[in-house]
């Protein structure tokens, strides 16, 4: 195909600073070099240096970018014709001084084969840019050049002198940088130790991390000096600021420290001088000089383009097995600064950043935001319309209402808790306009005012008193059609309140993490004003981020269908004795039991070796306690656990900014008694189920607008029977989404639950700060206090023995020592060595 003698690029302004242009004019590159291969530009990556070259290293017209995906099409002598047509990613020089030509923000490109990998057919132009060619080789020269480790994917580090793997850590571990860190070191024999933050620990561990480390703790460092005894020689900075280089220098071991940061760190933000500190610059890979000022400049180096030739190599083979994986994407548009329609100005078809796009369906449009006047509003999703059905009149005891408590505590002097709390509930507001949001029960759709007076929303949602207790208050809530912070100043409590329309458990985490960001960042002063630019950052249901179809398929009924089947078709259930459903509603109630750290961890370690998640473990149990319970009448176990759908959304979703919402769904599960009667039969069988909730509906997710509809219809026509089988509901680790610690701020004794006004008999399960705890809610006509004790002392005895294989003698002990002296011998009469928590066992 002919090919003109200009293109089209992105470049530095003509006077080397501020915004880049787009230039109509640039010159197409040439091949002259024999290794060296043309390359059409499809998608390109963004890195943080591609804005901070033109301000730091401003070149005039220079094209910028470092990561590319596009396909080679011409090729030089020494190059094999074959990749003519081949798909490629890797690593540019943008904003070059030495060669202004160079960078990745083009329509073409040339770079030499050597440092190119292959992108599988499998992978889409997206993941070809995200992967990309600065990553790796970032981390590349770090491992092999910064920080002497010799291990690589194809020929591993051996293990230390007694088994262990050596350990590294890389700061910043959720960073795109942090996550191909996780992975090639893993992939090269060692175990990375990485900082994120709780919410990103899940995703840094499926990365390669052994274990993680909350980096806002103001002790991190020390923490994880002590969590690996002082072995953690060499670390990796994939954010280099004061407190970045300050917690790595503080966990490195003493001797022979060595310190790899992805920016400059000065001296002065040194905290050891014995610790071997140096900058990878990744442009060394290239061959050529860097020509760039001060601490940046590289002479031209081939033993560095031989390492970047070699890890390509790596990546390739890596890449090819399956074995590694890109950070991460998410499309944007193109910003041409120009009134041309993107097709037309033949930039790169798209940009990618962090995360990918939202399919588009059906559904989309039904759930828009519309801005009429002074509000937003939107139709109620499929889940948050099932909800609202079962809400009562304003004001009237009310069926799962969701509260969520924690005890705070302030480690500052002279800070007033109340007005710090008032302060940081009206900025995450801004953030987060749905905290204040309504539900509006007539037109079933969610409202946010823009006029609204946040004096008077203050006083409707954050509500401060005197004389009791956050589960006094749990027990007292009302119907209410809008969020409540509550703060109880006798106890130190937070209460928040909300109906399940507008938020859900996890939901509620991620409002906290945000609530205690905002306090532990505020400036103390007051003065919190500021204006709201853009769009607002207003809610989604589920239905649009999967993109449920409006219009469902004769499918799509049939397995929402067969949902109901699952649970009419049981010949003998297993359920709660002695019920009376007739029985006028009371008080609803929640109730702890919460197990040492020491149990925790043993339950935990037992799970992984099982190959079962704790939530697996934990169902099989309560079944077998209820059946026990129930005196062995019944012999199947058919009940509804909630089903978090967050990690089924596309990587456009960024939980952090989109989880304040009603983004569950629930599904029965089927424990046969009378098919697997053993512990390990019915987790096993259990845990298949957790690890694919959807295989029935083949992962179509456009069964759930029908089923949610016939859970309406049902629900709204009464006819629901009552059941005093125990619902489920796992909350997984806390602390994965909630810090213990933001700043001067500590958070103690985390609880969640929801009003039951029914039989219903409903359990939770989380861990937090190292314990896990079994939580029931219920309502007080139906059961005694007694009796849900018993129930969760039941399902945790049936855990422990199921999972450590206990003697018999030590079964018969249970009934005569108490739950702390049992809990707390476990381990010695299991004779086991168990690992420390981890939150993927949860998952496996």
């Amino acid at each position: 195909m002919a090919r003109g003698k200009t293109i089209t690029a992105l470049v530095q302004s003509p006077n080397g600073g501020g915004p880049p242009v787009v230039s109509h004019d640039q010159p197409m590159p040439q091949i002259r070099e024999p290794y060296e291969v043309l390359i059409r530009v499809s998608v390109v990556a963004l890195n943080p240096t591609d804005y901070k070259m033109p301000d730091y290293h401003p070149v005039p017209n220079a094209v910028m970018g470092c990561d590319f995906m596009g396909t080679i099409v011409a090729a030089g002598p020494e190059v094999d014709s074959t990749c003519i047509g081949m798909r490629v990613c890797g690593p540019m020089h943008g904003s070059n001084p030495g060669n202004p030509n160079s960078g990745a923000f083009a329509e073409y490109l040339i770079q030499d084969r050597r440092l190119l990998v292959r992108v599988p057919d499998s992978w889409s132009d997206l993941e070809g840019a995200a992967l990309g060619g600065v990553g790796w080789a970032t981390v590349a020269l770090a491992m092999e050049d910064s920080l002497q480790l010799t291990g690589t994917p194809s020929k591993p580090a051996p293990p230390r002198p007694n088994g262990t793997r050596v350990p590294v850590l890389v700061y910043g571990g959720a960073t795109a940088t942090g996550t191909m860190a996780c992975q090639l070191l893993s992939s090269a024999g060692y175990d990375p130790i990485a900082t994120c933050s709780p919410a990103s620990s899940a995703l840094v561990r499926k990365y390669g991390a052994v274990s993680t480390f909350p980096y806002s703790s103001p002790t991190c460092g020390e923490t994880i000096r002590d969590a690996t005894k002082g072995s953690i020689r060499v670390a990796i900075d994939c954010i280099t600021t004061p407190e970045s280089v300050k917690c790595c220098f503080t966990a490195l071991g003493r001797a022979g420290a060595r310190y790899a940061s992805l920016e400059h760190a000065p001296d002065e933000w040194r905290t050891r001088k014995a610790v071997k500190m140096d900058m990878p610059m990744t442009y060394v890979v290239m061959g050529r000089e860097v020509k760039l000022d001060g601490v940046y400049h590289r002479d031209a180096d081939q033993s560095k383009f031989d390492l970047g030739a070699r890890w390509a190599l790596e990546v390739q083979t890596l890449v090819d097995e399956g074995r590694l994986k890109c950070h991460p994407a998410r499309e944007v548009p193109v910003a041409t600064g120009v009134n041309e329609p993107k097709s037309s100005i033949g930039l790169p078809e798209t940009l990618e950043e962090s995360t990918a796009e939202v399919p588009t369906t059906e559904s989309s449009a039904a759930y828009s935001w519309i801005n009429q006047g002074d509000a937003w509003r939107r139709k109620l999703g499929s889940m948050e319309s099932f909800y609202l059905s079962l809400a009562s009149p304003e004001g009237q005891p009310v069926h799962w209402m969701i509260g969520c408590s924690v005890t705070i505590k302030n480690h500052a002097d002279a800070v007033d808790t109340e007005e710090a709390l008032r302060e940081a509930w009206k900025s995450i507001r801004r953030d987060f306009p749905c905290v204040g949001a309504v539900v509006d029960p007539p037109s079933r759709e969610i409202v946010v005012r823009e006029d609204a007076d946040t004096e008077e929303w203050l006083q409707k949602s954050f509500r401060v008193h005197d004389g009791t207790t956050a589960d006094e208050l749990f027990s007292a809530f009302r119907s209410q059609f809008h969020i409540t912070l509550h703060y109880l100043r006798d106890t130190n409590q937070l209460l928040l309140q909300s109906p399940h329309t507008l938020i859900d458990g996890r939901g509620m985490l991620y409002l906290y993490h945000a609530l205690f960001t905002a306090l532990s960042t505020q400036p103390g002063d007051g003065s919190q004003d500021y204006e709201t630019t853009g769009s607002p950052n207003l809610s989604k249901p589920y239905d649009e981020w999967l993109g449920v179809s409006a219009v469902p398929s004769q499918k799509n009924l049939a397995d929402a269908q067969s949902i109901f089947q699952r649970v009419l078709q049981q010949e003998r259930p297993i359920r709660l004795p002695g019920v009376n459903f007739a029985t006028t509603p009371q008080r609803p109630v929640h109730r702890d039991l919460e197990m040492t750290e020491e149990a925790t961890s043993s339950i935990i370690g037992a799970c992984k070796e099982k190959g079962v998640s704790v939530t697996s473990a934990w169902h099989a149990a309560l079944a077998l306690a209820t059946q026990s319970a129930a005196g062995e009448e019944g012999t199947s176990y058919v009940q509804f656990t909630t089903i978090d759908l967050r990690r089924h959304f596309p990587s456009s979703f960024i939980p952090h900014k989109h989880s304040i919402g009603s983004l569950q769904t629930a599904l029965p599960f089927t424990a046969d008694l009378g098919k697997d009667s053993t512990f390990d039969a019915l987790s096993q069988s259990l845990h298949k189920q957790y690890k694919t909730p959807f295989a029935f509906a083949d992962n179509d997710f456009s069964y759930l607008a029908p089923y949610m509809a016939m859970s309406r219809q049902i629900l709204e026509s009464g006819g629901v029977p009552p059941s005093s089988t125990p619902s489920l509901s796992s909350m997984g680790v806390v602390d994965d989404y909630l810090q213990r610690r933001y700043g001067d701020w500590e958070i103690s004794k985390f609880w969640v639950s929801s009003t039951m006004m029914t039989g219903d008999f409903q359990m939770y399960l989380w861990t937090f700060g190292g314990k896990m705890t079994f939580s029931v809610c219920y309502n007080e006509a139906f059961y005694g206090a007694e009796q849900a004790d018993q129930i969760m002392a039941s399902t945790r005895d049936e855990m422990v023995r199921g999972l450590t294989h206990v003697q018999p003698f030590f079964d018969k002990l249970i009934a005569f020592i108490s739950p702390y002296i049992y809990l707390r011998w476990l381990p010695v009469a299991a004779n086991k060595r168990f690992v420390h928590e981890n939150s993927e066992a949860w998952r496996m």
